[in-house]
């Protein structure tokens, strides 16, 4: 797939020597830090400007936070919809804001309830604001199921990275364990943005068309048996692509897997490409099975043995 890696091994090894010198070969840390400097939110090479960056954020956070309890405070205003006058069009817009809010909670909280890794009633809050003031600053594409999994996996990682002692390094402003919330709405905003076209309703998210493409010219035999079962790609494509394999693999293959597409393509660009090789990957299986069982098989993937070289090449 050959795009240029973004050097971040070397600041790695530097900053796990300084803060977990036990680990200091251990360069499987500072996803949070990482990750964002990969999406464009911390550059390379500025690391002077980072704490600037990483403060102005997190004022701007909480800027957010207000402004959505305000919102919500606005719509409580009207409770009943029964004392909305009907030539008081204001009130009725109210009313339809506070009701389309509510759902909005109601769903966000339902969704955090059932994740794949339960989250304490704390932590489950706070992925709820970041959510909530999240779908209420993009209300062009708004809030979608899977959503709150790529978040709450952002938030563990953000959290399990806060470095609790204060020193004087611009990794503790980075990784304060007081200011998690507000470090991970802004990654997970990052990486949202990026996967805006999978989640968007007038795109074909679920298309199978380049995969298709990829599949004809690198396994003609495969891509062929594929196209004669009649799969339905959809509902595979996007569980797969909106959720970035989440569901897919365990997590430590998903933070390899996603620690090395972020470094090659930030874009995500290359996320068709990713599937098209864990197809061919999963080749002996899928040329054996027929439409039920290639169905079964590729909404229950077994784990990949080396993620890394999955975009690496």
């Amino acid at each position: 797939m050959g795009m240029k890696r973004v050097p971040l091994e070397k600041e790695r090894a530097e900053w796990t020597k300084y803060l977990y010198p036990e680990h200091a070969n251990d360069l499987s840390m500072f996803y949070s830090v990482v990750w964002r400097i990969h999406l464009g939110e911390l550059r390379v090479g500025e690391s002077d400007a980072w704490s600037t960056t990483i403060l102005l954020q997190r004022r701007a956070y909480r800027h957010l936070c207000t402004k959505y309890t305000k919102a919500w405070e606005e719509t409580c205003r009207y409770g009943d919809q029964n004392d909305v006058h009907p030539l008081q069009d204001t009130s009725k817009t109210l009313w339809e804001k506070h009701t389309g809010m509510e759902e909005l909670h109601a769903v966000i909280d339902l969704d955090l309830q059932r994740l794949s890794v339960t989250l304490n009633e704390g932590d489950q809050q706070c992925v709820a604001r970041i959510l909530r003031v999240w779908s209420f600053t993009h209300v062009h594409l708004g809030y979608f199921q899977g959503m709150h999994e790529l978040a709450a996996l952002l938030w563990r990682i953000r959290a399990s990275e806060s470095v609790p002692v204060p020193m004087d390094n611009v990794l503790h402003v980075l990784l304060s364990p007081g200011d998690v919330e507000p470090d991970t709405y802004f990654l997970f905003s990052a990486l949202i943005r990026r996967l805006a076209p999978l989640y968007d309703r007038t795109q074909r998210a679920g298309s199978p068309t380049l995969i298709k493409a990829i599949l004809h010219r690198a396994d003609p035999s495969l891509n062929s048996h594929l196209q004669s079962l009649q799969l339905e790609w959809t509902p595979i494509l996007l569980r797969w692509h909106r959720l970035l394999y989440m569901q897919e693999f365990s997590e430590a293959t998903i933070l390899e897997l996603w620690d090395t597409l972020f470094a090659i393509d930030p874009t995500l660009q290359l996320v068709p490409y990713i599937s098209a090789a864990i197809l061919l990957s999963q080749r002996d299986k899928l040329v054996q099975s027929e439409y039920i069982d290639a169905m079964q098989f590729l909404m229950h993937l077994p784990d990949l043995h080396a993620p890394r070289q999955l975009v690496d090449v």
